[in-house]
């Protein structure tokens, strides 16, 4: 006895709301697909086109078949031939984007499935380069449901496919109805975002039946660029296959006066939509999964039989069976013994398979989420329960998998030709345990069914290029890092030259300080936590850092008739540790003769991503980057200070150095800083002062080097202000910076291992003590000789 076997488990859909998916003259593209249909004899599957080049046309044999079709309508003279060739060949189901036919034809109609004659070729890649590729229509049972028309009035809905397919003829108008009434019918379960002041709305055509029994128009155009579905829409509606439904510019109306048929209609909707409802939907989670961005993500192979996924037992699970119980393991030494111990002849493979366990025992914690990846489809699970050793026998599950964790599937088969190729990719690895961490948002977005693959870009923008030499043509070094000691100018000096720079131009430049806690994610950028629009509730965004702002207004300009510089001023580089802030953003500092990048990195998902929305394309045109030749990177770098880190040769190499000598550009203070300190009727002037706290630092009774000297600049201009005598303006002001950036410097770092001598003409026991000392004796601080051995000898220097 045959019985049905248990009910087909279909992947669950990709809306594809987030696509830029353009499919201009909709009825001719819907046209064709149903006359291939009635043509060739109503098959259930049929590859129609063949390649051209990088184009497509019809395949000789669906052409043929079409041809003999209509002949009959030919001999009438009702059909011109050519006319009727010349509609064929420039029709959008040859010249249009596979991701653009599939929102139509199955998120929309579900009259047919469109996919690649090579399945493992993803729906990405007709994005760029204009290359077409030969596809294949699955016809859904939605196609019956025409044919059902075409055999009770062959003729006129012949007819009717020919004029939308563009030829000039003659149609029954009512029948032409009737027929848009059918399709609109199969479009009522399709669903359509749009965004609403920062929010996006899920909605389908019953929400716009609704809204037109209290308004006399409903707005579809939202607050942000049409994607989607929601572009079809717009052509459905532009196009009249809508009987109900009137539409001009984004507005819906009320097809005609009789408002009364529209709300009988919408009820038998309604009542429709109830007895189908769908999993599909589920806007109640779409800001449910924020917390991927603070936990970590973990892909899993699980490639012997397991039950994984079952309903009862739903786990991850690694083999290593031979290890035993790994509960007690908290240490690597602890289980690389344990390990050379079972598996000694395996040393070759010995370090990843290491990593590998201690990657599942201990790097993966109770709320991080796992992608587990099989051929053709993956699920996406969230840990809930440390590692646990499970060797009791089960029918569904090899023995090897005696290791494991409890998870939490969330959505399960979802399609891998979905993905983007980077992330197909990376799912690919022959390794059992590995990290995601780049593909974080793109779970959020497969989560909240808002997940686009990489976006889809219109025809006309198909391919965004790139330009990183720009021609641009100046004499400033691309990287450069200024140093030299404190209060030589370094900032001052970079500041005047960045002015020079954009001097006439439209250029910008950012200024950044490192500090000992800086990191790339603050320097490149890294999801964080936003306020979104509404001002009430928090979203997780890219949020750019410094070098990405600067970056991205670089590349922007380069793509215009007449490209600016555009520069980012790091201050203090040294005072974070450079590798890791720089990342891998590291290779791109080495810059060819125009200045571009020699060498391009990856660019991360994320980084694409936001690259792709605020320069328009897809992702996948920004999957390896360089830095422009119009955008200049400069910093200052002061190695006297303490809390700096050293910089390794590898890094120094990619820079410009330039060195301001300790006594650079003082002449711009040259007779001026005069004072009367205490303890002496002269007159002090700030630059021969300083020179000589200098020259008794360098002394061969103290030895300092030259980076931890003064510039002329260790007092600011502000400070130093002077009349037309030359003499400081606000005494107290100065005194007061003295003691507080001067002696502090020089107590604190300069001379902190020497100050009881360098200050040997006062109690140096404490800093305040050198400060009130100063007070009363002026430079007399410094020591009785100061003035004749170090003062008097500079001022006659100079």
């Amino acid at each position: 006895m045959i019985r049905p076997s248990e009910i087909e488990q279909y992947p669950e859909i990709d809306l594809k709301l987030g696509i830029k998916s353009s499919l201009p003259n909709i009825k001719s593209t819907l046209a064709l697909l149903i006359l291939i249909w009635e043509a060739l004899g109503k098959p259930s599957e049929v590859l129609y086109s063949m390649e051209e080049g990088n184009k497509l046309k019809l395949s000789a044999e669906v052409k043929k078949s079409i041809l003999e079709y209509v002949k009959p309508y030919q001999d009438k003279s009702i059909l011109d031939k050519g006319e009727m060739e010349n509609c064929l060949d420039s029709n959008q189901l040859l010249k249009s984007q596979i991701e653009a036919l599939i929102v139509a034809f199955e998120l929309v109609w579900k009259i047919a499935k469109i996919r690649f004659e090579d399945r493992q070729k993803p729906f990405s890649a007709e994005r760029t380069g204009g290359n077409r590729y030969n596809k294949i229509i699955t016809y859904t049972s939605n196609i019956d449901v025409l044919g059902v028309l075409f055999d009770l009035n062959r003729e006129e809905t012949d007819k009717i496919i020919l004029n939308w397919l563009g030829c000039n003829i003659a149609i029954d108008l009512k029948t032409e109805r009737d027929f848009c009434k059918i399709l609109t019918v199969m479009s009522e379960t399709a669903v359509y975002k749009m965004n609403n002041e920062g929010k996006d709305i899920i909605f389908n055509q019953n929400e716009i039946y609704k809204s037109l029994k209290d308004s006399d128009s409903v707005d579809i155009n939202g607050d942000k660029e049409a994607k989607g579905s929601l572009r079809i829409l717009k052509s459905l509606l532009s196009e009249k296959l809508n009987p109900y439904l009137g539409y001009k510019t984004g507005n819906i109306s009320c097809a005609s006066d009789d408002i009364e048929n529209l709300e009988n209609y919408q009820k038998r909707v309604d009542a429709y939509l109830s007895l189908s409802a769908s999993k599909i939907i589920r806007s109640e989670d779409e800001n449910n999964y924020d917390d991927v961005f603070t936990h970590n993500l973990f892909g899993i192979h699980i490639k012997q039989k397991n039950d994984a996924l079952s309903e009862d037992n739903p786990h991850i699970c690694i083999g290593w069976s031979n290890l035993g119980d790994l509960t007690d393991v908290d240490s690597r030494d602890k289980l690389s013994a344990i390990y050379d111990q079972k598996y000694s002849k395996n040393k070759r493979g010995r370090g990843q398979d290491i990593g590998q366990i201690w990657r599942f025992l201990h790097d993966m914690s109770i709320g991080d989420y796992v992608i587990f990846a099989e051929s053709s489809v993956f699920h996406i699970g969230q840990i809930e329960s440390y590692y646990y050793y499970d060797n009791t026998e089960k029918q569904n599950q090899s023995e090897d998998y005696t290791n494991n964790r409890k998870v939490k599937w969330i959505k399960k088969n979802i399609d891998r030709n979905i993905l983007s190729a980077n992330m197909h990719n990376s799912l690919k690895t022959a390794m059992s345990v590995w990290t995601l961490n780049d593909y974080k948002s793109v779970v959020v977005d497969l989560l909240r069914g808002t997940y686009t693959k990489d976006g889809e870009i219109d025809m006309e923008d198909e391919y965004i290029e790139l330009i990183y030499n720009t021609k641009i043509s100046l004499d400033y070094e691309r990287n450069r890092i200024v140093f030299g000691a404190p209060g030589t100018g370094k900032s001052f000096g970079l500041k005047k030259d960045c002015d020079n720079l954009l001097k006439d131009t439209e250029g910008s430049y950012e200024r950044v300080t490192f500090h000992p806690d800086y990191s790339y994610s603050q320097f490149v950028g890294t999801y964080k936590p936003v306020m979104d629009i509404d001002g009430k509730s928090i979203k997780y965004d890219f949020v750019p850092g410094p070098f990405m702002r600067v970056y991205v207004e670089a590349l922007r300009s380069g793509r215009t008739d007449n490209p600016q510089p555009h520069l980012l001023l790091i201050e203090e580089i040294n005072r974070a540790k450079v590798a890791a802030v720089f990342g891998d953003v590291f290779q791109l500092l080495d810059r060819d003769a125009a200045g571009v990048s020699e060498y391009e990195i990856q660019a991360s998902e994320d980084i694409r991503r936001y690259l792709a929305d605020k320069l328009g394309g897809n992702p996948d045109n920004y999957q390896k980057i360089r830095i422009p030749n119009n955008m200049f990177i400069w910093s200052t770098m002061n190695s006297a200070d303490q809390g700096v880190f050293p910089m390794d040769t590898a890094f120094k190499r990619r820079w410009n150095f330039e060195y301001l000598g300790i006594n650079k550009n003082e002449d711009q203070i040259s007779g001026i800083g005069k004072i009367k300190l205490a303890g002496s009727d002269e007159t002090v002037e700030w630059n021969i002062l300083r020179r000589a706290i200098n020259a008794k630092m360098s002394s061969e009774q103290f030895k300092i080097n030259e980076d931890k000297l003064m510039g002329p600049f260790f007092l600011s201009k502000k400070i130093i202000a002077s009349d037309e005598n030359g003499m400081i303006i606000n005494s107290d002001k100065f005194v007061d910076a003295f003691k507080s950036k001067v002696i502090m410097y020089l107590y604190e770092d300069a001379v902190k291992q020497g100050k009881h001598r360098f200050f040997d003409g006062c109690d140096s026991s404490k800093y305040s003590s050198v400060c009130d000392a100063f007070d009363k004796l002026g430079m007399g601080i410094f020591g009785a000789n100061f003035k004749e051995n170090f003062y008097d000898e500079q001022r006659d220097e100079i």
